[in-house]
């Protein structure tokens, strides 16, 4: 992202001729894998709504207001990225927070970050985090994530928190992908892929008629991308930091993060 801003942004609002009161447009946005004559091939998988978190971090940390975008809803079903959209919406109006990454991934050329913010007037924490690659497109193992917040309570405050995952195991097209063996193998190799196809593309660019076809009679069996699915309330109590300041402590959540995914963190403190 820090690419992207230095060759397509700053250009333009750092130049000596800018005027701060006027805008630009990043127009229709959308997150492809292939140009085409007429039109493109968009990515279908959940590396779209990976890029689109970290697209947003770059955003909030560059005073981005807004990205225009169409085509966001299919069959009933939200394209990767809209999804994203769906858990940033809540945070809007927020306080934004800088944050730190330390320590190295497991998996080389992983990016894991995310944009942390705090409801106002309220103990309430929403966190949006990302795995991104932009090196290697296949799956890797989840890397380990260690959270810590600083907050202003003191040690041994409740805290309980959720988390709602978007990632291939909730991504409609990468299921069917992971359920039919052919959907993975070329036309030559007696499967549906057609030939020099980008593995994110969607299937109606990817497959063969027949694959389609198959597609079409299964997709009602899988769940509608329509909406997040957060897992169970988890609790647990800040902890004293090194700071003599007796009001703050430290929240410290450990979890895992899949290959190319989004994690909605909602974080909320038990008031007695």
């Amino acid at each position: 992202m820090s690419a992207v801003y230095s060759h397509d942004i700053a250009p333009i609002i750092e130049h000596p001729d800018w005027n701060p009161k006027a805008s630009f447009e990043i127009h229709e946005f959308k997150f492809i894998s292939k140009m085409q004559k007429a039109g493109f091939v968009s990515v279908a998988t959940s590396h779209a709504s990976a890029f689109f978190a970290m697209f947003s971090k770059m955003m909030l940390e560059s005073d981005i207001k807004e990205v225009f975008q169409w085509g966001n809803l299919s069959n009933g079903n939200y394209a990767p990225e809209a999804l994203t959209q769906l858990a940033l919406y809540p945070m809007v109006g927020n306080q934004l927070f800088s944050n730190t990454v330390q320590g190295h991934t497991s998996i080389e050329n992983n990016r894991v970050d995310g944009i942390f913010s705090k409801q106002p007037e309220k103990d309430n924490y929403d966190l949006l985090l990302f795995n991104f690659n932009d090196k290697q497109i296949t799956q890797q193992t989840p890397e380990p994530l260690n959270i810590n917040l600083i907050v202003n309570s003191p040690a041994g405050s409740q805290f309980e928190y959720r988390v709602a995952n978007i990632d291939s195991s909730n991504n409609i097209e990468q299921q069917f992908f992971a359920d039919f063996r052919k959907s993975n193998l070329t036309i030559q190799q007696g499967g549906w892929r057609k030939p020099n196809v980008h593995p994110t593309a969607p299937i109606n660019k990817a497959l063969s008629d027949e694959g389609i076809a198959v597609f079409r009679k299964q997709a009602h069996k899988y769940p509608k991308n329509n909406q997040l699915f957060w897992g169970k309330w988890h609790t647990t109590q800040s902890l004293p930091t090194s700071s003599k300041e007796a009001a703050t402590s430290l929240v410290s959540i450990k979890g895992l993060i899949p290959s190319f995914a989004v994690q909605k963190y909602e974080i909320r403190q038990v008031k007695n």
